[in-house]
């Protein structure tokens, strides 16, 4: 067994002076070589293909991210927007009524019926019906206070109005749906109306 890489070349020299075929010559260096493989150990590492796997992994990697990165991202819809939202109102009628059946705040007022035409006052409830939001029911408290008001396309809207230490709640006295707002506005208005009837 030949271990140094003198006698090698000094192998090669006498095989290149040998009078053989290109072909011949390319099977003898083949041989030499596997044979050398055998002997140490050693294989000849393949060149293994990165480049394509690297880019088909990235590939993958990169369509994951954009499919979590949309699913966790939320979803831009339009807000929730109140049913009484952009509503122009003009004049209101406030009544102080402790009972769900009657409603008090109509034409022609009567005695502890109040009208309101100012300003402030408009843009108070304005605000507060754009914070509204559909809630199952009304607090098992009896309601404080009725009030209707007219837009400026003279539609009358009528609610009934409960004090909540949670929260301002409404009832629509047409379609009989209950209404929530904690918003400050709602806290303004309903301030407004107790220092109406000084509670």
């Amino acid at each position: 067994m030949m271990n140094s890489r003198k006698e090698y070349d000094e192998l090669f020299s006498e095989l290149k002076k040998a009078d053989r075929s290109p072909a011949v010559r390319q099977r003898t260096l083949d041989n030499i070589l596997l044979n050398e493989e055998r002997e140490t150990g050693v294989q000849k590492k393949e060149r293994r293909h990165f480049v394509p796997a690297f880019i088909s992994l990235a590939a993958v990697a990169i369509a994951l991210f954009l499919v979590f990165s949309v699913m966790s991202e939320p979803s831009i819809e339009a807000p929730v927007t109140s049913a009484f939202a952009d509503l122009e109102i003009e004049r209101s009628i406030v009544a102080e009524n402790g009972s769900v059946q009657s409603f008090k705040a109509t034409l022609p007022l009567k005695m502890n019926v109040r009208s309101i035409e100012d300003a402030r006052w408009n843009q108070s409830v304005e605000k507060t019906l754009t914070t509204l939001e559909e809630v199952a029911d009304a607090p098992e408290i009896p309601p404080a206070f009725d009030l209707s008001f007219f837009t400026a396309e003279q539609k009358n809207y009528r609610f009934k109005i409960w004090d909540s230490p949670d929260a301002l709640f409404l009832m629509d006295m047409d379609s009989k749906k209950i209404y929530s707002s904690n918003s400050e506005d709602a806290a303004n208005m309903l301030l407004m109306l107790k220092g109406m009837y000084g509670q």
